[in-house]
Order: C-alpha cells, then sequence, then structure tokens
C-alpha cells in the first residue's frame, strides 16, 4: 500500500482536482489518501465526503495553523503504509497511472525514487531534489534513519529531502512525467516568498536543521552540502542590496553563524 500525505490550508478551490487525479489512478485501490487540514478557515467535509467511495481517504485538523512541515510531519505519523508519497494540495498526477509506474519500480528493492515533473505555466520538464514531487519513499528507510520534517513554514521539503539523501538511500529514477506543478498565485508559500529575508532566515534555518540531524553521515556528503548550499546562498545575497546585506549578517551573527559579507 501507499500513502499518499496532502497538507492542505484554504485549499478548497484546487484540492477536489488533486483528488480527481488521484481517482484515477490505476492503482487506487492501493492508495491511502491522508489530508492534514492546516486549520484551514473551512472545513474539507463536504469534500472528502465526494470521494470516500471512490479512494480510501481520512482527514486531521491542526488546532492552530502550524505550516507545511509540521502538517507534513502529522500525515507521516498517522500513516502506516509501506510507501509513502507527498502531493500538495494544488497540484496533480500527470497522468492516469503516474503512481503505477513509479510504484513498479520502487518495489523492486529501493529505498527511494524520483520522476520528472512538469510546470503548467511553461511546460518545462524538470527534477529537483531539494522538492517533493514525484517522489516515493519506503517507510522502512524513513524510519531507520529517523528522518522527520521540521516545523517549517518553507523550504521544509527541500530539508528533509536532503536529509534522506545524505543518508544514502538505494535509490531509482523513472525518466518519464508523473506530476504536474500548478502555479497558485494565492498560496501561502507563494505569498512568503515575495519577502526576501524572511525567504533567506528560512533557508538558513532548515540548513542548520539538515547538519544537525544529519551529523552522523557521510561526511563528504555533508560538506559537499553545505558547499552548495552556502554558494547558493551567498551568490543570491550577493546582489541584494547593501542593506539587505546588513540585516542578512545580523541575523547570521545573532544565531551562530558565521557572516557571508
Amino acid at each position: 500500500m501507499i500513502d499518499i500525505i496532502i497538507p492542505a490550508y484554504n485549499a478548497h478551490k484546487t484540492i477536489e482536482q488533486t483528488l480527481i487525479s488521484l481517482s484515477f489512478q490505476t492503482i487506487k485501490d492501493k492508495l491511502n489518501v491522508i489530508i492534514v487540514d492546516d486549520n484551514s478557515d473551512m472545513g474539507y467535509d463536504d469534500i472528502v465526503n465526494k470521494f470516500k467511495k471512490i479512494l480510501n481517504i481520512k482527514i486531521y485538523k491542526n488546532n492552530t495553523n502550524m505550516g507545511a512541515g509540521y502538517s507534513r510531519q502529522k500525515g507521516l505519523e498517522k500513516s502506516n503504509s509501506k510507501y509513502i508519497m507527498f502531493i500538495d494540495s494544488d497540484d496533480l498526477l500527470y497522468s492516469f497511472n503516474s503512481i503505477e509506474k513509479i510504484y513498479d519500480i520502487i518495489i523492486k528493492g529501493y529505498d527511494y525514487l524520483d520522476s520528472y515533473s512538469i510546470n503548467e505555466c511553461n511546460n518545462n520538464r524538470y527534477i529537483n531534489e531539494g522538492d517533493l514531487h514525484g517522489k516515493i519513499y519506503l517507510r522502512e528507510f524513513l524510519e531507520k534513519n529517523k528522518i522527520c520534517f521540521n516545523n517549517s513554514r518553507y523550504h521544509e521539503d527541500n530539508a528533509f529531502n536532503s536529509i534522506v539523501l545524505l543518508n544514502e538511500p538505494k535509490r531509482a529514477r523513472f525518466n518519464g512525467i508523473t506530476y504536474l506543478y500548478c502555479d497558485n498565485i494565492d498560496s501561502l508559500t507563494k505569498k512568503e516568498r515575495e519577502n526576501e529575508f524572511y525567504r533567506l532566515k528560512i533557508y538558513i534555518e532548515n540548513m542548520r536543521y539538515v547538519l544537525n540531524e544529519t551529523s552522523k553521515c557521510n561526511n563528504n556528503l555533508v560538506e559537499k552540502y553545505v558547499d552548495t548550499k552556502y554558494n547558493y546562498l551567498f551568490n543570491y545575497c550577493n546582489s541584494l542590496e547593501k542593506e539587505k546585506k546588513e540585516l542578512i549578517n545580523n541575523w547570521l551573527q545573532e544565531n551562530e553563524f558565521e557572516k557571508l559579507f
């Protein structure tokens, strides 16, 4: 069986389409759908009830708005199947057999498998190792290595997948497209991305979380991770105005990081 975890915050306009794409999957009988309502303004019972005859679906609600990281982890803790997938509440599976294609590969003895996604806005075909799109995980591997989401509202997927990869899973790749990324302008993440300093602060906090969680991993891989992430951070910050650089440096020092500039 495969647990499909969907965090949802005020996703009433989009989540029904997400569930329809799951309903048409060729192996929908192998799916357990877990929605984590992150204290949305309205409930999802009416929507969920439409699919109960088609999908094995459950919904859990956070008492307060906690963010995507907390919600994904709650879904993970409420799940119990051998394999895990994550889908955002405004995205879709690319085709009717997307899950079957990657499931048929991971059951051959892999811990982790990724596949291609496509962006609805520009039709770009891509694999981003830092996100959760088009990926499937063996629960035993996650539990053995104690891999969890932190409570971050942003970059939690990047942190989670970095920890997965730094633990050196037996991995595979399906070279086709399985996931359709929909650019939702109303999403909380989209709005938060507009604040550059907020985004960088969360990015660095997630880097720290990854390093704390992978202190016993392969040192060469961890060093490579640090080099890659700090190079990205430096190149991005170096293009900012002087005032923003000073704010970033001050925050880094307050949180026991070295100054970038």
